[in-house]
């Protein structure tokens, strides 16, 4: 499934992205990679994936190639973050949940509430950016980049698979969980993931990608069983979003959806038809078999939403975020990456009837402008924001020169999808999604790159 032409990239490009290609499957099989522990197995992947793409450029004699202007925004929120935790205005008791200050930081520096949370937060950030390095490289070549397309498509079907084989037997426990009614009665799991709505964002950010593998194998003219396979890969990923009773899941696959129709409208559509006659009766067979039984549950869930205190809750959360962003203090320097859980009490109303603790906002741009500041949230939209000009920029010429494109309208879509997940989640504060939307923006930031524009020699496909 990985071959396409007879062509795989070269051995010194298999050595030094097979541990971001391992990342790509242990993360989601590994809770997520929300704990302290596979966290730090995925940050020694990216790492090695590093050190050995540094030891490859040394051998080839050559320097990477990407676009220079995404390092602008990168380095300054490294920077920032440094600043953030060498110079820490106070230190956080869990105990007694105090912020006792620090004199000797320097006021008019930003500096962390607690060095500890952010020296975590921050360790993960250099290593991820070290694995972007990796990625942003391997995007500017068409081989790389293609294998790095179906290991995220395979990995969401691997998850989707499984997440599909417990809701279809009923099981109490994710997986590598032993059942308990207490903690995961609400069958609120999916797969590995212990949230379900971080599982349909990762699922979200995969079917793209096995959707564009799948156009890509039948543009190509290879006939067989090979674009079957990869159809096969692309249904199961998607009927795993519908199957999730995440509320949000399956209405943002629909918006991906739409999108990737109007987008791809001539190729997914081409084809004689019998042929299109065949593949819709699949489609609603794969739809009645798998996605209606879960319909239920889904339309519970959505009806209780009004009466839940999960909705009320955001609705609150988000009041006392705004309130914290009008702090002068947070607006200018923020609290620190890693602090909204040790801030987010003090501004808490005391006769709110929805108190109790909150890891995340809910909302990661207001917890980035609460954590980094104004002008450190400003790097981060710089960055995201400068990847997507950048894709849409890539997509309008090859549109203008009627030239195939895939890899950008595919990370287009994908950061599309959860950017709008963002707004009332948190997928960015998930490693295993964090390390699929770093492989989103250097495909984006790689796009219209020399290499990433060059056809290859056997097909009239875009990269």
């Amino acid at each position: 499934m990985f071959r396409r032409g007879g062509a795989l990239p070269e051995k010194k490009w298999l050595f030094a992205l097979s541990p971001l290609l391992i990342g790509f499957f242990y993360a989601p099989l590994a809770w997520g990679a929300t704990t302290p522990e596979t966290v730090a197995v995925l940050d020694v992947l990216c790492v090695a994936s590093f050190l050995i793409w540094v030891c490859k450029l040394v051998v080839e004699r050559r320097g990477p190639s990407f676009s220079r202007w995404c390092w602008i925004p990168l380095v300054f929120v490294s920077i920032l973050g440094a600043i953030h935790w060498a110079n820490p205005k106070s230190v956080f008791y869990e105990i007694f949940w105090v912020l006792n200050p620090i004199e000797s930081s320097i006021h008019w520096l930003p500096g962390s509430v607690d060095r500890v949370s952010t020296q975590e937060v921050i360790i993960h950030l250099y290593a991820l950016f070290a694995g972007f390095v990796v990625l942003l490289d391997a995007c500017s070549h068409l081989r790389t980049r293609w294998l790095l397309f179906k290991a995220v498509a395979i990995s969401g079907f691997v998850i989707a698979l499984i997440g599909i084989t417990q809701k279809a037997v009923g099981a109490d426990a994710m997986l590598w969980v032993e059942p308990d009614p207490l903690k995961y009665g609400n069958k609120l799991f999916f797969a590995a993931f212990r949230y379900h709505a971080n599982a349909a964002s990762f699922l979200n950010l995969c079917w793209p990608a096995a959707l564009i593998v799948f156009l890509r194998e039948r543009e190509s003219g290879r006939k067989g069983v090979v674009p079957s396979l990869w159809a096969t890969v692309l249904l199961i990923t998607i009927i795993g979003v519908f199957v999730n009773t995440s509320k949000a899941g399956p209405v943002l696959a629909g918006l991906g959806l739409i999108l990737a129709l109007m987008r791809f409208w001539r190729s997914i559509f081409v084809g004689s038809k019998v042929v299109i006659a065949l593949t819709s009766i699949l489609l609603v067979g794969f739809l009645l078999i798998f996605v209606l039984p879960a319909l239920p549950s889904l339309e519970q869930r959505w009806a209780q939403s009004s009466r839940e205190s999960s909705l009320n809750g955001r609705l609150e959360a988000y009041e006392v975020c705004l309130r914290m962003i009008a702090d002068k203090g947070i607006t200018t320097a923020g609290t620190g990456p890693g602090t909204f859980r040790l801030v987010f009490p003090f501004y808490e109303n005391e006769d709110s009837n929805n108190r109790f603790f909150w890891y995340h906002a809910h909302q990661d741009f207001l917890q980035t402008i609460i954590e980094w500041g104004i002008f450190g949230a400003l790097g981060w939209f710089l960055f995201l924001g400068g990847g997507i000009v950048r894709g849409f920029s890539s997509v309008r010429l090859s549109l203008e020169k009627d030239r195939m494109e895939f890899s950008a309208s595919c990370a287009l879509i994908a950061m599309i999808v959860v950017m709008a997940h963002a707004t009332f989640d948190f997928p960015f504060q998930i490693p295993s999604i964090q390390i699929l939307i770093a492989f989103y923006m250097a495909v984006l930031w790689a796009s219209g790159t020399k290499k990433a524009r060059k056809k290859p020699a056997n097909a009239g496909l875009e990269s």
